[in-house]
C-alpha cells in the first residue's frame, strides 16, 4: 500500500538528506526537440525558477565478446529543472522520466501534494502511454559528528543487518577499506525495493569546494513498482493491484454534518475492507473544494485523481474499482456501463430513481443520512457482492439494448425522413 499502517518516528535531528519520486515512461521525444513552455506556464506559480543542462549518459559497450565490440557515446538528454523560490524542492522533465526532489522531507503526505498539480499537468499535456517505473528513494547521510556521537561505533548506532561485519565487536572500522551492503526484495504485486547500507565519503561535486573528512553512513532506499502502469491511477497515487472504492462527490447546499458522516464512511472501507479511497473530480473546478473538504475530514489516507481525463479515461478507472459511492449522477451511470457495484448519495430525485432502475442501494439523502444506517447498507452490499455483481450486470445488459434499440429507431426515423429538393 501507499501509506504504511506503522507508527511513524520523527527525530529532532533528522539525517534524511534528499527524497526522490521518479516516473518512468516510454520517450516523448518532443520533450527534448523543444522547450516545454505549456508545462512551465502550468507550474510556474509552485516552482519559479528555471535550468536546463544537457545529461550524458554512460557510454554503452556493443558487440561484447566478439570482434567488432566498441564503446559508444550515448545521446545527451535535455534536461529541464523547475526550481522553488526557496530552492528546497526541484522537478525534473527530460524525455524518459519526470522526478520531483526535496532537501526539506515535511513527510509523504505533504510531498505527495507537491507533486499533485506538476504530475497532473505533466499527463495533461504530454499524455504518456503508461509509467514504466515509479520509484520513492530516500537518501539518509549519518553524521557522528552532527548527533554528538564521535566516540560512538557505528555497531552501537546501526541495526546490524545495515552493517555487514562491521556488526561483530572484533572487526575495527579504521581497518576496514571498503564495507557496504546491497539488497533488492520483491514485495508484494509489482513492487520492489533497493537498499544500500554502509559507511563512505560525501562529496561535493563543486569546484574548488572544500571537502569533508568526515566518514559517514549512507542508508539509500529505493522503493518501486514497475511494469505497465496506469497514467490516471498513477497520478493518484494508487498501486496497480491495490483494491479500491471511488467515491465522488459536489457542492450541495444545506448539508449538516453529511461530510463528515461520509469521511466516517470512507474510513469504515478502508479499515474494515482493506480498501483504499480514491476520490474522482466528475468537475474538477466544482468537486475540488468539497473534496478536499471530506479527505481533512477522514482519519484514513486517501486519495484524488486530479488530473484532465476524458469520459472514456473515467470509466477505465472506474472499471478498475470495486465499488462507487457517489453523488453525481453520471458516475453511477459510468460505474453501471462497467458492471461495477454502486452506492448512491442522493441529492436529487433523479439519482435515487436511477439507483431504483439499477437496483442498487442508496446510502442515504445528502442533509439527513445517519452514518449507521450508511455503514449497514455498506456492509449489506459487500456481504453479497456477487449476486449484486450479477443483478447489475443483467440490468446494464438490459439498459444497453435498450439504448442500442433507441439509436436504431433514431437513424430509422433520419432515413425516412423526405428529403428537400
Amino acid at each position: 500500500m501507499l501509506y504504511s499502517d506503522h507508527p511513524r518516528v520523527h527525530y529532532e535531528k533528522a539525517q534524511l538528506a534528499e527524497v526522490i519520486c521518479q516516473f518512468r515512461f516510454p520517450p516523448i521525444l518532443s520533450i527534448g526537440a523543444r522547450e516545454p513552455v505549456d508545462f512551465q506556464e502550468a507550474v510556474r506559480s509552485l516552482l519559479p525558477r528555471y535550468a536546463v543542462k544537457e545529461d550524458r549518459p554512460a557510454p554503452k559497450i556493443t558487440g561484447l565478446g566478439t570482434p567488432n565490440a566498441k564503446l559508444e557515446q550515448s545521446k545527451p538528454v535535455v534536461n529541464h529543472s523547475f526550481i522553488s523560490a526557496d530552492g528546497l524542492w526541484k522537478l525534473n522533465l527530460t524525455n524518459y522520466f519526470i522526478s520531483l526532489s526535496t532537501i526539506a522531507y515535511p513527510g509523504w503526505e505533504r510531498f505527495g501534494k507537491h507533486f499533485d498539480l506538476p504530475l497532473a499537468q505533466f499527463i495533461r499535456i504530454y499524455q504518456p502511454a503508461y509509467f514504466e517505473r515509479i520509484g520513492l528513494r530516500y537518501m539518509n547521510i549519518f553524521s557522528r559528528a552532527a548527533l554528538e556521537l564521535t566516540d560512538e561505533p557505528w555497531r552501537e548506532l546501526i541495526a546490524a543487518p545495515y552493517l555487514g561485519v562491521l556488526a561483530e565487536e572484533d572487526v575495527e572500522e579504521s581497518r576496514a577499506r571498503k564495507c557496504s551492503v546491497d539488497v533488492e526484495l520483491s514485495l508484494d504485486g509489482s513492487c520492489g525495493a533497493k537498499v544500500h547500507a554502509g559507511p563512505g565519503m560525501v562529496k561535493k561535486n563543486l569546484p574548488n569546494a572544500p571537502q569533508d573528512p568526515e566518514v559517514k553512513f549512507i542508508l539509500d532506499m529505493d522503493l518501486f513498482m514497475s511494469g505497465q502502469l496506469d497514467p490516471r491511477l498513477a497520478a493518484a497515487g494508487l498501486e496497480g493491484t491495490a483494491a479500491f472504492a471511488v467515491v465522488s462527490v459536489r457542492e450541495w447546499r444545506n448539508v449538516g454534518d453529511f461530510w463528515a458522516q461520509l469521511a466516517r464512511l470512507c474510513d469504515h472501507l478502508r479499515r474494515t475492507y482493506g480498501l483504499e479511497i480514491l476520490f474522482l473530480l466528475m468537475q474538477p473546478e466544482r468537486d475540488r473544494e468539497v473534496t478536499g473538504q471530506v479527505r481533512a475530514l477522514m482519519k484514513e489516507p486517501a486519495h484524488v485523481l486530479d488530473a484532465s481525463c476524458t469520459p472514456r479515461e473515467l470509466m477505465g478507472v472506474l472499471g478498475r474499482s470495486r465499488l462507487c459511492v457517489a453523488m453525481r449522477l453520471h458516475t453511477l451511470i459510468f460505474a453501471a456501463r462497467m458492471a461495477v457495484p454502486s452506492m448512491g448519495l442522493v441529492y436529487d430525485p433523479k439519482v435515487e430513481s436511477y439507483l431504483n432502475e439499477l437496483s442498487m442501494p442508496s446510502a442515504g439523502h445528502v442533509g439527513r443520512v445517519s452514518l449507521e444506517e450508511a455503514v449497514a447498507c455498506t456492509d449489506g452490499l459487500l456481504a453479497d457482492y456477487e449476486g449484486c455483481l450479477e443483478r447489475l450486470r443483467e440490468k446494464s445488459r438490459a439498459l444497453t439494448q435498450a439504448a442500442q434499440e433507441n439509436e436504431r429507431l433514431l437513424l430509422e426515423l433520419l432515413e425516412k425522413k423526405p428529403k428537400r429538393i
